[in-house]
Parts: C-alpha cells; structure tokens; sequence
C-alpha cells in the first residue's frame, strides 16, 4: 500500500514564501549596503578567497604564446629561495607565466591594482585606504623584481592594457627568450624590471 502526500495550498505557497524570503533578505540588505556579518566575521570569510589574478589577462597572454609558437613555459609555479639564513623564512613567488630554463618571470600587472600611471584612479571613497593599497602593492612589485634579480632571473613586467598591442608583446617576449641579457628602459608599458 502506498502513501499519498497531500499538500494544501496554504503548505506549498508558505514553503515558496520560505525559500524566496530566505534569497530576497540578503538580497534586500546587501542592496541596502548593510552587511549581516560584523568586520570579523567579514574579513575572515574574505580572508579564505584565494584568486589567481586576473584569469582574462592572463588567458589573452596564453593564447598570444600559442598562436606564435612560444613554448616552455608554465602557469602560476612556485620559485622558492635557493639560499636561506638561519631564523628567516624561506622567499616564494608564484609569477603569472615561468620560463624555467631561461629563468624568466613574468607578470601581468592589472591597471588599477598595481597603479598604471596611465589608467590608474583613485577611488574618491575611502581614498587612503586604496592610496595605501596600491603603494603596497607597487613596494611588493619592487622588492619582488629586486629578489628575482638577485636569484638570477630575468622579470618581465605586462601591463593589461599593453596586451591590446599583440605584436609589440610578442616581439619583446621574442627579445626576452632568445637574448636574456639585454634590458629595457622600464619606463614601457611592456618592461624587463632590472
């Protein structure tokens, strides 16, 4: 014998209003820009978010390596210090683009985050807190080129807006692969920090 499950009206509208008050409320309140986790709660939920840059960039730069037939390198590897003093923690840095055996790094550097001099604006609100941010972001830059350099490797600097000048890309990573010891002046768009 088997059972029937009867629902009336009333039980099944209730159940829908459930589920769409449930959705609607912290659409509602995120719309209204109020938070329901308090700063804690917030930055620790945002702390867990791991991103990999900005995947667009990078994949307009993968696909410029393809279609011209530049081989030999690999997404997001990890370089480790080759030497450490006692009592400090060992140096790693995980480049956009690593050409291992030409011991190149690249970077694909976003417009806003590592404050183009070209496209970069302040945001009006908050602007110290992003005004700090971003000078973070460039001393980062820099002590990170300084530390690849001094392990004996080339850095090679994109910014996003440059990808839009494919051959210009191309023929500097054309430059960077096959004569690894010349430098650009660093004041391009596409520069060899060094």
């Amino acid at each position: 014998m088997g059972f029937a499950i009867t629902a009336n009206r009333e039980s099944v509208l209730f159940v829908k209003w459930r589920i769409k008050y449930r959705v609607h409320s912290v659409r509602f309140w995120l719309k209204l820009g109020m938070d329901f986790l308090d700063p804690v709660k917030r930055s620790a939920l945002m702390a867990t978010i791991r991103s990999r840059g900005n995947k667009q960039t990078e994949l307009v730069l993968a696909r410029l390596f393809r279609t011209n037939g530049i081989t030999g390198w690999r997404r997001h590897q990890l370089i480790r210090q080759r030497t450490v003093d006692e009592g400090i923690r060992r140096r790693t840095v995980k480049p956009d683009f690593v050409f291992f055996r030409k011991r190149i790094a690249i970077f694909v550097d976003g417009c806003f985050w590592h404050g183009c001099r070209w496209h970069f604006r302040l945001p009006t609100s908050n602007a110290e807190f992003w005004r700090q941010k971003i000078d973070n972001n460039r001393r980062r830059d820099r002590a990170t080129n300084a530390w690849l350099r001094k392990e004996g490797w080339t850095v090679i600097r994109i910014w996003a807006h440059a990808l839009r000048n494919y051959e210009r890309v191309v023929a500097c990573l054309h430059s960077a692969l096959s004569i690894d010891s010349s430098m650009a002046d660093g004041n391009d768009s596409i520069s060899r920090a060094g």
